[in-house]
């Protein structure tokens, strides 16, 4: 019985994330559809960073509030200090410029995960 059950909610669970998905629009940066693009456009490699070979990839999440700011920065992988800051910086230089998401036309909180990717060119 308990195992129906379980199956029971995972439908509902299931079919409730594909609903939410149709009707949710994520958020945006003014004309950029992806905060990625955006971010590795506009960072400035650390020269001490550069000097020293450092590179990687620095994973973070940010939240958006239905105001259109971001309130949260989460950092998942920080390769190095001088790289997740220069992230932070850019990040935070997009004040509350954002299109909020919206979900059944309503401006919601949400999360973006995404990533800034370092790389010296002709090293791997």
């Amino acid at each position: 019985m308990k195992i129906i059950a379980i199956f029971a909610f995972l439908l509902i669970a299931i079919a409730g994330q594909v609903h939410c998905q149709n009707d949710t629009i994520k958020a945006t940066f003014e004309t950029y559809p992806d905060i990625q693009e955006y971010v590795q456009k506009n960072i400035i490699y650390p020269f001490e960073a550069i000097e020293k070979k450092i590179r990687g990839t620095v994973v973070y999440k940010i939240r958006v509030n239905k105001s259109g700011c971001i309130d949260s920065l989460v950092i998942i992988t920080n390769p190095h200090d001088l790289l997740t800051e220069e992230v932070k910086r850019v990040i935070k230089s997009t004040g509350c410029k954002w299109i909020p998401a919206y979900y059944k036309n309503e401006p919601i909180d949400s999360w973006i995960n995404t990533k800034a990717v370092y790389s010296i060119k002709g090293k791997k």
